[in-house]
């Protein structure tokens, strides 16, 4: 009874929260495109669109502009329009100038604001124009076989990309199709000709200046024709360098081939001979010109030059094609009732894959208590009053930006109850919480019919628990763990607005896990033991102390030592002795009670009293000036040294290493210089013996001012290991005991794939990365934190996944090519998640029978299709096929019918019936002939029919009209008639101005600006 009453509880609190519908809402704001680059010339006038209108019911706007996050100062160089644009008098770029406000180079946003809320209506870079004082590459001279090829290049580095002119002896380059010039500042000169000696200059042009001014900058270079008539094979003098392109944009592949004869050169694009078309051709005699680059486009392309005689010669490039974002599917303005639960989805394109974030009200969502983003970029929202407003996602990649909004209002229905009050929470177990709350008030009409508890981690408050009480006790919480929680009331009008939120922090158990130890020993009667903290999700609560464990096998001994310890020496043991260790730590609760699968013995033996005792080696790095720092040590029984050795090289893109040979075993200290300032470097220090080394330690330091506190160095020896196919285990060491560091952070990604980056904070030296994908490499960086500051990351490792079951083949084409033979076709698994390694063909006449009573055929990996000889045409056969991998089988695909050949008419060798002949009565002829039939008479009794009606309604009109003459004397205006109204006389239809919006001044009209790419960009205006 009491179960009945608990479902049929909760299943009205769930219509209420999720069955009730939504209501479609005016947006308010509209956004128009705009660049997301603009280039300005200096000292110029500029104009910057808000990009953005608002309807007038919408009440006021107030436009508001952020410069690099900070608002736009306003001065008499800066003002805002009346509309809203913000209008430079002059652009200005002064880097050295204390004034900001000087230098206008910078990344702005425009907000505007309604009485709904805010949205970012633009987001744009503002760079203004610039070109280097010198040459990034100069020309040089060159000495040229007679019917060779030349190649000429200047380079320097502008905003936009300036332009480039060539000149022979200061008169323009000869008209003819021997000489190539190319965007990037390239001069080309095929089949060279004693003619062609001589001085060619390029000079470089600002594009906002005419070619015809003077040039920003000119050099100079000379070729010198060499007479050679001797044969040569085929070479590739230059070809492109991965280039990347932006989709419809025009863009070139450089190939230049030399050889006597002059080779004849071809594109191959992913193994096939490109075709000339209305998007591609080539320019001059090798280049490949693309005229509107399309995706389709991107690959990999082959230069081959060809002479008779000799082998080929070859080189590769490679095109990329980036898409600017763009919004496939935008969240939807619409109205929701107060605690629904419901998703905006933002699904975005574009080359690379572009990062989405979202905003409400103009502000970045993080983590909120009743916020989640997922992976697929959807935003989950479990609704409250207070999330009225406007939600934005705007999604960015290298090439431009694309944004949608929507607004939401949260919908508290009248007479709904009032929040519960007085939310108090006790403390039952470590794990438990009662809470109690005094009853919501509500009208006569509408009693109270439940509450629901919501509760969860600071973060993440998005359980529930439904009852009809007043109180509730809530379970399986997290010891010493923060809370939040808060009450919501319904009535048969929906849910009324939650209570103010009580946060309450559990308290504390014993911990739920072991230290991790290491163990050394300093002489042949001691154990030296050190360990690491315990997770804190480990903990449970304030560690307090630490009891170590050892053990010779007959007894065992316990030693407490203090929680500000995480080292200590366990002495007076025997020599030559196997120990075990192990260690537990305590809160104030106690010590747990852990499986010896959960806390093993660490096994050391102790050394022979013969033995040499183990050299320990401290060193310090002290900053003496950004170039130079002394290196201090300490070694504790040096006898058996015969000397030092110091290594020393960069961490990050790190050298050969420099050595440092110290000969003196009573020095203590060495000073090094030359160093880079604010690099991070990694020291190496190793005390030689006569044939070994006896100790090495190993130190990471940055070269920062005497003053200055230190960035904390990466970890050192970044190990990563596959576990299995969805899991990493990455493990490191403490770069120094000197550093204060809390916990670091673990960077990694697919390392084909940069754009989606992940990251996951680890509290020990390992941690273990989950839900990856099979067989994929991953290239993982650790950093380390302190409490204030956080360092770089290291150099990534690279590791690849173990291979996992594929995913079942696609798209199974079965055809039957005779009487017992049939051709099937599949294609790879979506996801092969290793290497295949084979195809297992499934066939049956019977469906329901078991696996093993199938037939089945193997096929290799590399074949995704077969022959299959005996299958009957007189019964249906099934059909299945299944990838292989190392891993094992895929589940089986799609299963697909062959139904069974009955011919009841003659058949050719092949199994199909033969045309052209006749049949005996019941067959298919007569069944057509009676269909004939059955159709002719339908269709002639129709049109009687049909007939019928018209001669009744012309007599019964007749009638009508003779009547109406009688009586009025005339027949009346047959153009006069009347027009449908509603009840009051007026149309029900109402006109809408279209223009009631926000007015626009055209974006800099009169300004010399140019976009990003191009140098006059088209204004576009679209509407979401």
């Amino acid at each position: 009874m009491f179960f009945s009453f608990a479902a049929g509880l909760f299943a009205v609190v769930y219509l209420f929260i999720f069955v009730q519908g939504n209501v479609a809402l005016d947006p308010g704001i509209y956004i128009h495109s705009a660049p997301s680059v603009v280039i300005a010339q200096k000292n110029s006038p500029l104009l910057l669109n808000c990009s953005a209108s608002s309807s007038p019911d919408s009440g006021p706007v107030t436009i508001t502009w952020y410069k690099d996050g900070q608002p736009v100062v306003i001065d008499r160089r800066v003002q805002v329009r009346d509309n809203g644009s913000l209008y430079f008098t002059q652009v200005k770029k002064n880097r050295n100038s204390k004034n900001k406000n000087r230098n206008h180079n910078g990344f702005y946003e425009c907000f505007m604001k309604n009485k709904y809320g805010t949205v970012i209506a633009r987001q744009v870079h503002l760079q203004v124009a610039r070109i280097s004082k010198s040459f990034s590459i100069e020309p040089a001279d060159q000495e040229v076989k007679l019917g060779g090829v030349a190649r000429f290049k200047c380079q320097i580095d502008g905003i936009p990309p300036p332009l480039y002119v060539w000149e022979k002896n200061s008169s323009p380059l000869p008209h003819n199709s021997r000489y190539i010039t190319l965007y990037s500042g390239i001069l080309q000169i095929h089949n060279i000709s004693e003619s062609d000696a001589g001085s060619f200059h390029c000079s470089v042009y600002q594009s906002f200046n005419k070619v015809n001014n003077v040039p920003h900058s000119r050099v100079q270079a000379g070729l010198k024709v060499i007479t050679d008539t001797e044969r040569r094979p085929p070479k590739i003098v230059a070809i492109s360098k991965e280039v990347n392109a932006t989709i419809k944009h025009s863009v070139t592949l450089e190939c230049l081939a030399d050889g006597n004869p002059s080779p004849v050169v071809t594109w191959m694009k992913d193994g096939n001979p490109t075709l000339d078309d209305n998007f591609k051709e080539i320019y001059g005699r090798s280049n490949l010109k693309f005229i509107e680059v399309g995706k389709i486009d991107a690959g990999t392309y082959k230069c081959v030059a060809s002479s008779p005689g000799f082998p080929d010669a070859v080189a590769e490039t490679k095109l990329n094609v980036r898409v600017p974002p763009f919004i496939i599917e935008a969240p939807l303005s619409e109205g929701y009732p107060v605690a629904r639960r419901f998703r905006l989805k933002c699904t975005v394109g574009g080359t690379p894959t572009p990062e989405v974030t979202w905003y409400k009200n103009g502000q970045k969502i993080e983590s909120l208590e009743n916020m989640q983003i997922n992976p697929d970029n959807e935003l989950l929202i479990d609704s409250s009053t207070s999330d009225s407003g406007y939600y934005q996602c705007i999604a960015k990649n290298d090439v431009g930006v694309d944004m949608a909004i929507a607004r939401l209002q949260i919908i508290l229905k009248e007479n709904a109850p009032k929040p519960p009050g007085n939310v108090t929470i006790t403390s039952v177990t470590s794990t438990e919480v009662c809470i109690q709350w005094s009853p919501s008030e509500y009208p006569d009409c509408c009693p109270v019919l439940a509450y629901t508890v919501h509760y969860g981690e600071l973060k993440d408050v998005t359980q529930k628990a439904v009852t009809l009480k007043k109180n509730e006790c809530i379970h399986d919480l997290k010891p010493h763990t923060d809370y939040k929680f808060y009450i919501r009331a319904y009535s048969k009008n929906g849910a009324g607005a939650q209570s103010d939120t009580v946060t309450v922090k559990t308290t504390e158990s014993v911990p739920e896990a072991a230290p991790n130890l290491r163990l050394s020993s300093s002489s042949p009667s001691s154990i030296d033991v050190e360990w690491d903290p315990v997770p804190p999700e480990k903990c449970n609560g304030v560690i307090t102390g630490y009891q170590i464990y050892v053990s010779n096998g007959g007894h065992e001994i316990m030693e407490n030592v203090s929680a500000a310890n995480q080292s200590y020496t366990i002495r007076e043991l025997q020599p030559d002795t196997e120990y075990k260790v192990r260690v537990l730590a305590g809160t104030a609760v106690g010590y747990p009670k852990l499986l010896d699968a959960q806390w093993p013995w660490l096994i050391h033996r102790t050394p022979k009293h013969n033995e040499k005792p183990q050299v320990k080696v401290q060193i310090q790095v002290s900053q003496l000036n950004l170039t130079c720092v002394d290196v201090k040590w300490n070694i504790t029984d040096n006898q058996a040294a015969i000397g030092y050795k110091i290594y020393i090289s960069k961490k990050i893109q790190s050298e050969d290493a420099r050595i440092l040979e110290i000969p003196n075993i009573k020095r203590t200290n060495q000073i090094i210089c030359g160093l880079e300032s604010e690099e991070f470097y990694e020291l190496m220090f190793v005390v030689d013996g006569s044939s070994n080394a006896l100790a090495t330690v190993e130190e990471i330091f940055q070269t920062v001012p005497p003053n200055e506190t230190p960035l904390p160095p990466p970890p050192l020896q970044i190990m990563a290991r596959p576990m299995s196919s969805n899991e990493i285990l990455v493990r490191w060491k403490r770069p120094g005991r000197q550093y204060d560091i809390r916990f670091y952070t673990v960077q990694f990604h697919q390392k084909d794939n940069s754009q989606q980056i992940m990251y996951a904070r680890s509290d020990s030296l390992e941690y273990e990365l989950k839900n990856l994908e099979p067989y994929t490499y991953y290239s993982i960086r650790v950093r380390s934190h302190t409490s204030h500051d956080h360092g770089i990351f290291s150099d990534p490792v690279d590791v690849r996944t173990l291979e996992d079951v594929p995913s079942p083949p696609e798209k199974l084409y079965i055809e039957r090519v005779g009487e017992d033979k049939v051709n099937l076709q599949w294609d790879p698994p979506s996801k092969q998640n290793g290497v295949i390694t084979s195809y297992v063909i499934q066939y049956n006449h019977q469906k329901e029978d078991p696996e093993d009573l199938w037939q089945s055929l193997e096929k290799n990996g590399t074949i995704t299709k077969a022959t299959i000889n005996g299958i009957s045409n007189k019964v249906n056969y099934y059909f299945k096929v299944r990838a292989c991998t190392n891993k094992g089988e895929s589940h089986p695909s799609r299963t697909v019918e062959l139904k069974a050949w009955i011919c009841t008419l003659k058949c050719d060798q092949a199994g199909h019936p033969s045309p052209g002949e006749n049949e005996d009565d019941g067959g298919i002829l007569k069944d057509q002939r009676l269909g004939i039939i059955i159709g002719c008479s339908i269709g002639l009794s129709s049109i009687v029919i049909c007939i019928v009606v018209v001669i009744v309604r012309q007599r019964h009109y007749a009638r009508m009209y003779m009547t109406q003459q009688g009586v009025n004397g005339n027949l009346g205006d047959r153009n006069v008639g009347h027009y449908l109204s509603n009840h009051n006389g007026r149309s029900p239809y109402h006109m809408v101005d279209e223009d009631s919006r926000l007015p626009m001044i055209q974006e800099n009209a009169m300004s010399d600006t140019k976009e990003a790419g191009e140098i006059f960009g088209d204004y576009l205006e679209s509407y979401f």
